[in-house]
């Protein structure tokens, strides 16, 4: 319950910004996913 209104904060405060700033948010959150997966790969490997 509490993790999920952080994410409605977040997502109500990223609504506030302007869309540049939105859009750079979900860039850099696909980023760190792509980071994580291939750092689990190489460490599956």
């Amino acid at each position: 319950m509490l993790k999920f209104s952080y994410k409605a904060s977040i997502f109500n405060n990223t609504s506030k910004l302007s869309p540049n700033t939105r859009i750079g948010l979900i860039i850099s959150i696909f980023v760190a996913l792509g980071i994580a997966i291939i750092v689990l790969v190489l460490s599956l490997w």
